[in-house]
């Protein structure tokens, strides 16, 4: 590799599956995925690990075949969380300035989110996120940090995001048992938003909406920050419960009709009746209603659907979100999802499938590309391909730190 290249490794843990990817970076080129693996999720329910061997083994399988497609080794992760037990809430802080000079100096930012995360501090929990909103200086609004400005005091709101510990530590434990150390922990629906949102939507406002197996979360973004965010213990392998309980089937039978409810409405046995055969040929068939499947799936995504636009109601954000919903997510497949999401919401919606382009320099934003890797290019992949980003700013936030001083010392 260049001099300047480095390795990043995502894994996302995840209650239907568990994807790792590899990938080569660059300052100047971006992100290359050079190996990926996804395999079928054991030992996890809602997000939540319930059988710590059986998700070690996978978490071992999946990377070391991710290393096999990239021909490198790795020995350190950025991992995605999510699932119910995350927290979100917005927290102000202040901070003092005693210096005799009165400038504001990244020590008193350091301060105030100290200052944030004690004032949002939980028994239990621990912080993943601090996302500042916005700095006051003074009591004045500022644009941006206020790290060079004169004042006497600095304040802050900021959105915190925090994890039950015991789930964090049992994350931590599984990803050492198979052999690998942690680098850095996001949020499932921070990582996403990273993959698939435009600056352009970031900044004018937008609901990001990330429906995954075992939960939903979503966060508003406006002016280049995340506004509010919460998550529902409610997801897509709810809508298979359903069908299988409504439809008294196998799980497995109503997993497979949620995903390819679609083509079997399209091409059922008859395209004009309201019958559809599920089973083998060889074995015996039964048939199901297309109402009682379009009835059953249609209660359980308005149903989610439901719990966030009367949360971001109530919160008063609808004002933000100038370029409408954006949805990720492996559930996002069903059948008519988006025409139910904007006949439901009243504002536009994108179904959003993470793009992999190749090596642009001519675009101020982070590429990531792959010439190889065609099934990442789907709703269900956005967090594991923002784990990537997300490793790639920690690693060149640590870059920079730890050349800062040659930098000024071989400057001239």
């Amino acid at each position: 590799m260049a001099r300047k290249d480095f390795i990043i490794t995502g894994l996302d843990i995840g209650t239907s599956f568990v994807r790792a990817a590899i990938a080569k970076c660059n300052p100047d080129n971006g992100i290359e995925i050079i190996g990926a693996s996804v395999k079928p999720s054991q030992g996890m329910r809602k997000s939540v690990i319930v059988n710590k061997n059986e998700v070690t083994e996978l978490v071992s399988a999946t990377v070391e075949s991710a290393e096999r497609d990239a021909g490198v080794e790795v020995d350190t992760l950025h991992v995605g969380i999510s699932g119910g037990h995350v927290n979100c809430c917005n927290v102000a802080a202040i901070v003092n300035n005693l210096d005799a000079d009165d400038t504001i100096k990244e020590k008193h930012i350091a301060k105030l989110i100290e200052n944030a995360r004690n004032n949002s501090a939980e028994k239990g929990r621990e912080a993943i996120h601090e996302i500042t909103q916005e700095y006051r200086l003074d009591g004045h609004c500022v644009e941006g940090s206020p790290v060079g400005s004169a004042g006497s005091r600095v304040q802050a709101r900021v959105h915190m995001i925090t994890a039950d510990r015991t789930i964090l530590e049992n994350h931590g434990r599984v990803i050492n048992d198979a052999g690998f150390r942690i680098a850095g922990m996001c949020w499932n629906v921070i990582a996403s938003g990273l993959a698939v949102l435009s600056e352009k939507e970031k900044k004018e406002g937008v609901l990001l909406i990330d429906i995954g197996g075992g939960s939903t979360g979503y966060a508003v973004y406006f002016n280049n920050t995340i506004h509010y965010s919460n998550v529902f213990a409610v997801g897509g392998d709810h809508v298979t419960n359903d069908l299988m309980i409504g439809l008294n089937i196998h799980f497995n039978e109503a997993e497979d009709i949620k995903k390819t409810y679609a083509k079997k409405v399209r091409a059922g046995d008859n395209e004009n009746s309201g019958i559809i055969q599920i089973g083998r040929p060889a074995q015996e068939t039964k048939p199901l209603s297309k109402a009682d499947i379009e009835m059953i799936i249609e209660s359980r995504v308005e149903e989610i659907i439901r719990f966030i636009k009367n949360d971001v109601g109530e919160k008063g954000l609808y004002s933000l979100i100038g370029n409408g919903i954006v949805f990720v997510g492996g559930s996002t497949h069903i059948y008519h999802f988006k025409e139910k999401a904007e006949n439901y919401f009243g504002k536009p919606v994108r179904l959003a499938t993470p793009l992999l382009n190749m090596p642009d320099t001519g675009t101020s934003e982070l590429n990531i590309y792959s010439d190889r890797h065609e099934f990442l290019r789907d709703p269900s992949c956005a967090t594991i391909l923002g784990l990537l980003k997300s490793g790639y700013n920690l690693k060149l936030a640590e870059m920079k730190k730890t050349t800062s001083f040659f930098d000024k010392l071989f400057r001239h």
